[in-house]
C-alpha cells in the first residue's frame, strides 16, 4: 500500500520546523502560568481550550506517527502531554495504522542530519 519512494520532503521539513527549539522553549516557559495540569486531565467542560487541543494533537501525531517526542527535554511540555492524554476525549485507538509507521519513520537522507530524535515511552505517572 505505501512505498518508501513516496516520502514527502515537504512534510518532513515542516515537522522539522515544529521541532525548532525556540518554539518549544517558549511553550515550556508559558505552560506553567497558562495551564492547570490537574484540571486539564479531567473531561470537565471548559477545562481545555482550542489551543490545548491543537497542541496535544501535534504532540500525539508526531509521537504516534513519526516516533518523534517533541516534549523531550521540555518537562512542562511533557507534563502537558501526560495530563491532556488522560482525557477520555484524547483517546485515539488504532493510531497510527500499523502499516504506516515504518514508512513515516523513514526520513530522506540529510533531513535530520546531526540531530538526535529521542522518543522514550510516554510516562503517565
Amino acid at each position: 500500500m505505501f512505498k518508501r519512494s513516496n516520502v514527502n520532503l515537504t512534510a518532513a521539513l515542516n515537522v522539522k520546523k515544529l521541532l525548532d527549539q525556540r518554539v518549544r522553549t517558549k511553550l515550556e516557559q508559558w505552560l506553567p502560568a497558562a495551564c492547570d495540569f490537574e484540571a486539564l486531565a479531567s473531561d470537565e467542560p471548559g477545562t481545555a481550550t482550542i489551543a490545548d487541543c491543537v497542541l496535544y494533537a501535534l504532540l500525539q501525531f508526531t509521537r504516534g506517527l513519526y516516533g518523534v517526542n517533541l516534549a523531550y527535554g521540555f518537562p512542562n511540555l511533557g507534563r502537558f502531554e501526560v495530563a491532556f492524554g488522560k482525557r477520555k476525549s484524547a483517546e485515539l485507538p488504532g493510531f497510527p495504522p500499523a502499516e504506516m509507521r515504518p514508512f513515516a519513520e523513514t526520513w530522506l537522507e540529510g533531513v535530520w542530519e546531526g540531530e538526535a530524535l529521542e522518543c522514550e515511552p510516554l510516562k503517565t505517572e
